[in-house]
C-alpha cells in the first residue's frame, strides 16, 4: 500500500502512464511511454486508463514474473532475447505461432533492430499476446480456439490492444 500511495503523487487513488513511467524508472525498469501504456491497458479492468491498487498489484507481479522469464532465458546475459529464446519464451507460455507470425511479431517488436528483443520490447509483445489472448477469449466461448468477429468488434478489439 504504501508504494501504491508513493506512486499516485496526485492521491487520486488511480495510477496514471506518467506515474507509473516515473515509479517504474526509479525501479530500475526502463520502459517506452507507449510499453507503460500497453500494461496500463492490459490491466485496467474499467478502461480509464489508469490502474487501481489491485490492478498496481497485478502489473508489479507480472513485471516481476516477466522479468524472472527473461532473464531465465538471455542465457548469454546480453540483455537481449534473440529471435530462438523469445520462441521459446512464447512456447513456455502456450504461444505457438506460425513462423510467418512470429517474424512479424519479431519485426515490430525489435524496435532497434538488435537482432532481439530487449526487455522493453518483450514486455511490449506479451502485452499485446495477453490482451489478444483475454479478446480472443471473448469471442472463443468454447475454447474451440477460433473465433468469429464482425468488422467492427475486430476494429474495436484493435484499438484496444
Amino acid at each position: 500500500v504504501a508504494w501504491f500511495q508513493a506512486v499516485d503523487s496526485d492521491r487520486s487513488g488511480r495510477i496514471d502512464v506518467n506515474e507509473l513511467s516515473r515509479a517504474l524508472s526509479q525501479g530500475g525498469y526502463q520502459f517506452s511511454l507507449g510499453t507503460t501504456e500497453k500494461m496500463i491497458r492490459m490491466f485496467d479492468r474499467d478502461g480509464q486508463g489508469q490502474i487501481e491498487f489491485n490492478e498496481f498489484q497485478q502489473l508489479n507481479g507480472f513485471i516481476q514474473s516477466m522479468s524472472a522469464g527473461f532473464q531465465a532465458r538471455d542465457t548469454d546475459r546480453s540483455g537481449v532475447l534473440t529471435g530462438p529464446e523469445v520462441r521459446q519464451a512464447l512456447a513456455a507460455s502456450q504461444y505457438n505461432l506460425q513462423e510467418n507470425t512470429f517474424q512479424a511479431l519479431m519485426r515490430k517488436y525489435d524496435t532497434e533492430r538488435a537482432g532481439g528483443l530487449k526487455f522493453d520490447d518483450y514486455i511490449g509483445l506479451s502485452c499485446l499476446l495477453g490482451t489478444a489472448s483475454q479478446i480472443f477469449a471473448r469471442h472463443d466461448p468454447g475454447r474451440t480456439g477460433q473465433a468469429t468477429f464482425q468488422f467492427d468488434q475486430f476494429v474495436n478489439a484493435l484499438a484496444s490492444a
